[in-house]
């Protein structure tokens, strides 16, 4: 699965996606969120996809000041990289709450959450989730 643990950016396609994302922007993030609900739209959210908007979801709730307290500073510079360009669209917290909704939906609209479902990891991934949830949340009050 290319994935180490449970953390957003435990995994080899978040990071990849952050790397993307230091070269393109607020436009990567908004590529992310548009995969995932065409996605969702056709029924099914590719693993890959839903990992990548989970990170894209996350540089969004650390460029609003909502970071993960377990960010190492390497990946907290690249994910500030374009926070002015990320606050500019004020509407990215509410698209990536969206986002994260479908992500986590249910095992059989998502594969990232079927496969921990299946790796006995799914209540842990969850509560990472949520936590990511909860901030955005706090941005969007």
């Amino acid at each position: 699965m290319g994935t180490w643990d449970t953390g957003i950016f435990d995994d080899d396609v978040a990071l990849d996606f952050l790397q993307d994302f230091e070269v393109g922007g607020a436009s990567a993030i908004n590529d992310a969120f548009a995969t995932v609900q065409r996605d969702a739209a056709a029924g099914y959210i590719d693993r890959d996809n839903g990992s990548m908007a989970l990170a894209a979801a996350e540089i969004v709730a650390t460029s609003f000041g909502q970071a993960d307290p377990k960010l190492d500073s390497d990946l907290l510079s690249a994910i500030l990289s374009h926070k002015g360009e990320v606050r500019a669209l004020s509407s990215m917290p509410q698209q990536a709450l969206l986002t994260i909704d479908l992500v986590i939906g249910s095992p059989e609209s998502s594969e990232l959450l079927s496969l921990f479902g299946e790796a006995n990891l799914e209540d842990e991934f969850l509560a990472g989730v949520t936590g990511l949830r909860e901030r955005l949340e706090a941005i969007s009050q």
